[in-house]
């Protein structure tokens, strides 16, 4: 008897181990943190990815009072990260050298809030978009002048060189024809210059721009309605498709489980 409910035990044992085993199996197929699956991923530094931004670009990416990188490029990369079983570094840099630097192998992907149009042409390749930016204009507080981008006629207007705005700038001033058109290396050069009267407006970003003017007080406003709509996507070197694929595949998870949701009510909501 207690022979036949010991061989009884050991056979209960024996089917639960083998159900726990098929389960942790399974899971592992489809997830993609799969040591399978990211140890192929080909990057910079073993167990890393290195991502280029330039952290002068609020809500995306910026630093803290405290000089700490923060913003929905940070926090998307960290998740993205977290799925390719990599460690994540920043490498904060000038935006003009971001895409030279990265086909010459100083990063693995650029997550800084990209247009694609601002890299179209360069042997690289872009992630699915994430995000869809449109421009927007600012002027002083007290300027009742300009209402909207028709009134950028015939006034000196500012804008970030190299950037999805420089193009939507450069459409408009062959449209409704500026005094001139000013472009500036970072967005708070831009906005100084704005204050101190060199440009009657800034053509930026909208969230930037809104950011901006929550953190500047009441010296700006947004004018008109956001125009030129720009796909934002991440940027990896055109021969490391692997590295596209997860990304892509890791940017699907985040958009389906709600965490992209979640991310765009911390930062870019408005």
């Amino acid at each position: 008897m207690l022979k036949s409910i010991k061989n009884n035990y050991l056979l209960i044992l024996f089917l639960i181990i083998v159900l726990a085993a098929g389960t942790v199996v399974g899971c592992g197929k489809n997830d993609i943190k799969s040591t399978s699956e990211t140890s192929k991923i080909p990057t910079k530094e073993p167990g890393k990815l290195i991502v280029g931004f330039c952290a002068t670009w609020p809500p995306f990416e910026y630093r803290d009072e405290k000089g700490r990188l923060i913003g929905f490029d940070v926090d998307l990369a960290k998740e993205i990260g977290k799925d390719l079983g990599l460690k994540v570094e920043f490498k904060d840099a000038d935006w003009q050298g971001l895409v030279p630097s990265l086909q010459k192998g100083d990063y693995d992907i650029l997550i800084t809030c990209f247009g694609a149009s601002e890299a179209r042409g360069q042997t690289v390749a872009f992630s699915d978009p994430y995000y869809e930016l449109g421009s927007s204009i600012v002027v002083l507080k007290n300027n009742d002048r300009i209402k909207s981008k028709e009134d950028l006629a015939g006034k000196v207007v500012g804008v970030q060189l190299g950037s999805a705005d420089e193009m939507a700038a450069e459409e408009l001033n062959k449209e409704i024809g500026f005094k001139e058109l000013k472009k500036f290396k970072l967005p708070p050069d831009e906005f100084m210059d704005l204050k101190q009267g060199g440009v009657d407006a800034v053509i930026i970003g909208y969230p930037y721009a809104v950011h901006n003017i929550k953190k500047m007080g009441e010296d700006y406003k947004i004018v008109g309605e956001p125009f030129n709509p720009e796909q934002i996507v991440m940027v990896i070197r055109k021969d490391n498709t692997q590295l596209l694929e997860a990304v892509n595949k890791s940017l699907a998870r985040i958009k389906q489980d709600g965490t992209y949701d979640k991310l765009i009510k911390k930062w870019l909501s408005v």
